[in-house]
């Protein structure tokens, strides 16, 4: 508005008054009055001539600004409506094009079609009353239903859109699909059940083994004596001792992984899914998570679930290991042409020579309430995926753990 006032009313007003002088000059037939006028008609086309300027660059200024902010707008991931009063959807980017498979053109003006049942109308209903009264809603996490019927969990923030005087002409939406952090999260909730089925069933399988042992001892001391009327049976009890031995050996590799869906994955997705997912639990043991990606990686062919249970299991310990704070960096690259690492550094108090040869066995663990289940299970996971574990550390300083994955296989 302002330059709008200094590119066209500012000019208008001085020709007006030159046009007087004009007039005035020769009605008075002054040479002065004509003199000052062609003065006036110079600085009049000067200063016209610098007003404009200056009113085209800003309002290029404004153009770019404009088509910035609708750049970012149509390119985020993030699908970001505009409703108005009567609760019409009267804006949309392209991101809800791919979050719900409906075009922009048949969401606009409709009301909310993405609803999973009717039982949801509610929640809709009372959210846009909440934010047309001059409140706003962060991170409401729900679900939605896509065009193909698939439900996806999102989640929602509202804010109002004001007029200069405050009053309420519209409002925002951001939805963000959070349909792949969901899986992850349960991911984690499996690792923390499959560690304490595990723990439940060390300790029955250890409570067995040693009294079987034993027993075994004793039945084959017995079985030596061939003169007994039980010798025929003393075989029997062996066989159904070591079977029985077996069977506790099962029950001690109850977290045995089976790879068996391997798929190639981007190595930069596997890690962002992971760290997006403990990226708070780090924040709360005042812990950062860097990432450093080599460029082109390559696919790597993996079983996805079972490598981000590693990923999870190693930046947990990373994270428990550091108690004062401090910073995680997970670099990613390609080691002699045919191998992926995913390398973990930490800051953390580190871990002895004595105590890093023990590493992956079972039950041993350097935590006070660990298992060893979880490395356990990590390096069974790796080895199904035909890679390796490299470990060195530092006490005092902090741990380097190396994931290394075949590119292919």
């Amino acid at each position: 508005m302002k330059s709008f006032i200094q590119s066209k009313v500012i000019p208008v007003m001085l020709a007006f008054l030159f046009l007087l002088l004009i007039v005035f000059g020769y009605l008075k037939n002054s040479l002065l009055i004509l003199s000052i006028a062609g003065s006036l008609a110079i600085l009049l086309g000067v200063s016209a001539s610098v007003l404009y300027s200056r009113a085209v660059k800003a309002e290029e200024q404004s153009r770019t600004d404009k088509e910035y902010l609708e750049s970012f707008i149509n390119h985020t991931t993030d699908a970001i409506g505009v409703f108005d009063l009567e609760g019409n959807l009267i804006r949309l980017n392209k991101a809800s094009e791919v979050i719900f498979g409906y075009t922009v053109e048949e969401q606009l003006n409709r009301k909310v079609q993405t609803l999973p049942s009717e039982e949801y109308l509610e929640e809709v209903l009372a959210m846009h009353r909440h934010v047309r009264s001059g409140g706003d809603i962060k991170s409401f996490e729900t679900v939605r239903k896509r065009k193909d019927g698939r439900l996806i969990d999102v989640s929602i923030s509202y804010a109002p859109i004001r007029d200069r005087n405050g009053n309420v002409v519209a409002y925002a939406n951001i939805l963000r699909d959070i349909n792949e952090l969901k899986r992850t999260e349960e991911l984690l909730r499996n690792t923390e059940k499959l560690l304490l089925i595990g723990e439940l069933a060390a300790g029955v399988a250890h409570e067995i083994r040693n009294p079987l042992a034993s027993l075994r001892g004793f039945v084959q001391l017995m079985s030596e004596d061939k003169s007994s009327k039980h010798s025929l049976y003393y075989g029997i009890m062996l066989e159904e001792l070591d079977r029985i031995n077996f069977i506790v050996t099962e029950l001690l590799m109850l977290g045995k992984p089976q790879a068996d869906h391997y798929k190639m994955k981007r190595p930069e997705t596997l890690v962002e899914d992971v760290t997006s997912l403990f990226g708070s639990e780090a924040l709360l043991h005042n812990v950062q998570i860097f990432t450093e990606f080599e460029e082109d990686l390559p696919l790597v062919r993996c079983e996805e679930t079972q490598i981000k249970q590693v990923f999870l299991n190693v930046l947990k310990n990373a994270v428990e290991a550091m108690s004062e704070g401090g910073n995680v960096v997970i670099k990613v690259f390609v080691q002699e042409q045919t191998k992926l690492v995913f390398r973990f550094i930490d800051q953390g108090h580190g871990i002895s020579k004595e105590m890093l040869g023990k590493l992956g066995e079972p039950f041993y663990t350097t935590k006070d309430k660990g298992t060893g289940l979880g490395l356990l299970v990590s390096f069974k996971i790796i080895k199904y995926h035909h890679g390796s574990v490299k470990i060195d550390s530092v006490v005092n300083v902090g741990t380097t753990f190396d994931v290394i994955l075949p590119i292919s296989f």
